[in-house]
């Protein structure tokens, strides 16, 4: 049994139809898994970012607070400077040798 060229044609085109729209679903779940993949990633990046900003802040604080300290280090440091040359001066006056002993033996521990 032969069959027209027709039949043939429309069979062709049948095939085809079905053969593109089997492609067109194949894609569309393609389609739909990288757009999950990529929902996923813009999360993890977000997530990420968040994380890099509190991780900023802190050492933002962090630095804030070294240079307050080391301020206040400096602040000391010099304080201490004036109360030892204070005390150098007031040693050239010292009446008790045991007071200006004491006093070069606190300069020479602090050395």
């Amino acid at each position: 049994m032969s069959t027209s060229p027709r039949s043939d044609v429309i069979q062709w085109h049948d095939r085809s139809k079905i053969q593109l729209l089997e492609h067109i679903a194949s894609l569309e779940k393609e389609v739909s898994i990288e757009s999950q993949r990529a929902t996923h990633y813009r999360e993890e990046w977000q997530t990420s970012l968040m994380a890099l900003k509190e991780q900023e802040k802190t050492i933002r604080s962090l630095c804030e607070n070294l240079h307050r300290h080391e301020s206040n280090a400096e602040s000391l440091n010099q304080r201490i400077k004036r109360l030892e040359e204070a005390g150098d001066r007031m040693r050239l006056f010292c009446a008790d040798p045991d007071d200006c002993f004491a006093w070069d033996k606190a300069k020479e521990a602090k050395l």
